[in-house]
């Protein structure tokens, strides 16, 4: 018994054939969101009003393949290791691609790419520093919320471009500066998040 449980132990999980590849659909979703970011970054660049609401399709195509990637992945019972470090890095690269494209058009600030660019490379330190002080940091619903404002102030961006939405707020308010103000401020909280989790108390 004892020599069946070793080989049990050293076995592959037959139960989950999909935990030893990691080109599941779940991945393959979070890989195609990566695939589009330099076609939505052309379009952006090119600036016509049909580049532009080509770009609005594949923005739209984009989050979407973001809510699916991490549904799938619990729904088929593929989620693993692989699957958590692929869907951050392509919301990451994608977005910081898209707020690139804002920043060349003029639309966005370089400051505020550079707080979002921030917050995006030093969550994976605090995480790091997290281990190393004896604790786990797992994904955190501020960066959830962080990359679904992300997503939607971008669209929002794009609207404003193509004439679909009002260019300004109750006020005046400059719409396009006010949601990807509200993007930066998520990424600060998102970061203020992950530091206060970094640096709490190691248990013992």
């Amino acid at each position: 018994m004892a020599i069946r449980d070793d080989q049990n132990r050293l076995a592959p999980d037959t139960d989950n054939p999909v935990a030893s590849r990691w080109l599941t659909l779940p991945n393959a979703l979070s890989i195609l969101r990566l695939i589009l970011a330099p076609f939505v970054v052309w379009l952006i660049l090119t600036g016509s009003v049909e580049a532009l609401a080509a770009a609005l399709i594949l923005m739209v195509a984009a989050e979407l393949t973001d809510f699916f990637d991490g549904f799938l992945a619990r729904a088929l019972r593929q989620e693993s290791e692989i699957g958590r470090l692929i869907d951050p890095v392509c919301d990451v690269i994608y977005h910081v691609s898209v707020f690139l494209a804002f920043v060349k058009q003029g639309w966005m600030p370089p400051w505020m790419l550079f707080v979002i660019y921030a917050r995006d490379l030093g969550v994976p330190y605090l995480r790091t520093l997290a281990r190393q002080r004896g604790h786990d940091v797992g994904v955190r619903y501020s960066g959830k919320i962080k990359t679904t404002v992300h997503g939607l102030a971008q669209i929002t961006v794009v609207l404003v471009a193509l004439g679909t939405v009002s260019p300004t707020l109750v006020g005046a308010v400059d719409t396009t500066y006010a949601v990807l103000l509200v993007a930066v401020i998520a990424s600060l909280v998102s970061l203020a998040d992950y530091a206060g989790a970094a640096f709490r108390p190691s248990a013992g």
